[in-house]
């Protein structure tokens, strides 16, 4: 969806330049895929006479930062990234951008309220955003959402997750690691909003256009974790098997780290994080040796364009 957004940019504008901004949590080779994606389908769509173009496109790159990121690991690999970049290989595994996560089991009340709080948020965040699109421009948001609009049954697989990082909280509490009075003033609402949802705020911004919009499922077992697993535990196809739940906590544990762990941090502290994490790891585990609990987790990613207003 992101190589359309750019194709779709450079077909209507033919722009000179194009300023890409990166809303994820910008750390680390998920970055530098994402440029590769972007400078490798602009590269295709450059004309190779200079009829049309006076000199070649430039590509400006704005990273979003948070109090503990790094971009010196960005820097190391900028070598790496040129040398893959001249080869002209487009790369996958893209790291979504930021978003307001996926819905939660709550009474209907306060889903309402969650609901009323996320069309508010979503509204100003397109808003915003407009602001600093150019008429024609793209902008491709990937959320995790929900399949349907039913809140109250269909929180899934994100609010699964966020309900074994409430039980590692309480372990930390029980350990006398985490004040009574901090847990109780920790609210983290949560929302996953639904296609039809989000269609309709896009409407009613009356800013941009829908595109392109797709919903997928991404699961929790995936061809690295077994691969890896079998490499680490050779005996018996049981133990193999725990070992890919291990590693698939880990890999869900250091996913949501990197996404919320400033959040949790600026709250109950830095010393606590990294045991935080290990113990959402093992819950995770546990959780998926029960086979009715393993599941996937729904991705929304639409594709949208600046309207042009007509003069």
């Amino acid at each position: 969806m992101v190589e359309k957004a750019v194709q779709g940019v450079c077909a209507d504008l033919q722009p000179q330049s194009m300023v890409v901004a990166d809303l994820g949590y910008s750390s680390g080779a998920n970055t530098l895929l994402f440029f590769s994606e972007v400078i490798a389908t602009a590269s295709e769509k450059i004309p190779t006479d200079n009829t049309t173009r006076e000199s070649t496109m430039e590509v400006q790159f704005f990273l979003n930062d948070l109090p503990s990121n790094d971009f010196n690991q960005i820097f190391r690999s900028l070598e790496q990234f040129k040398q893959s970049t001249m080869q002209h290989c487009t790369h996958r595994g893209l790291q979504p951008p930021p978003y307001y996560v996926a819905g939660i089991s709550t009474p209907p009340l306060v889903a309402q309220l969650y609901l009323n709080q996320f069309e508010k948020d979503f509204s100003r965040f397109l808003q915003l955003r407009c602001k600093e699109l150019v008429p024609g421009g793209r902008m491709v948001l990937t959320i995790l959402g929900s399949k349907n609009s039913d809140t109250i049954h269909g929180g899934g697989a994100i609010s699964n997750k966020c309900e074994l990082l409430s039980q590692a909280l309480h372990v930390l509490m029980a350990e006398g690691r985490v004040e009574t009075e901090k847990l109780d003033s920790f609210n983290m609402p949560m929302y996953g909003p639904s296609p039809d949802e989000l269609k309709q705020l896009v409407q009613q911004s009356q800013l941009l256009d829908i595109m392109d919009i797709e919903v997928f499922d991404l699961s929790h077992l995936t061809n690295d974790a077994v691969e890896k697993s079998k490499l680490e535990v050779g005996a018996t196809a049981d133990a193999t098997q725990d070992n890919v739940h291990e590693e698939i906590g880990r890999n869900i544990a250091a996913t949501l780290k990197a996404v919320m762990g400033s959040l949790f941090e600026s709250h109950f502290g830095e010393s606590i994080i990294d045991d935080l994490f290990a113990v959402f790891a093992h819950n995770v585990t546990q959780q998926l040796e029960t086979p009715e609990k393993k599941g996937s987790v729904t991705v929304i990613s639409m594709s949208l364009q600046a309207k042009v207003l007509k003069s």
